[in-house]
């Protein structure tokens, strides 16, 4: 699975578990009685649409942990490198610096 792909589910999938599914529970709440459907199935239908939405909401947070684990573990791989990189860098020219201060005496 490409990364763009797990990235816009984890996008639609927040949204639908921020937004859509409680919306839809408050929505039901509200309506179901207006046209006569039973206390007890309204109940059943919002508690039913919440621990979807809970459940939902969980695998989503556990995805979301991996992802930021894995990019701060690139992040600071990717650090390192530089900080060796520039370390390598910074020798080389103090060893330069050096050996055209011999050639000049």
């Amino acid at each position: 699975m490409s990364d763009e792909l797990k990235e816009k589910i984890q996008f639609y999938g927040t949204w639908v578990a921020l937004t859509a599914l409680p919306a839809l529970a408050t929505l039901w709440m509200a309506l179901a009685p207006v046209y006569g459907i039973s206390g007890t199935t309204v109940t059943q239908v919002a508690a039913t649409l919440t621990a979807v939405d809970a459940f939902i909401g969980t695998l989503l947070g556990v995805n979301q942990q991996k992802i930021t684990e894995a990019y701060l573990a690139a992040a600071k791989n990717e650090l390192a490198a530089s900080l060796k990189t520039a370390d390598t860098d910074a020798k080389a020219d103090a060893d330069k610096t050096a050996d055209d201060a011999k050639a000049a005496k």
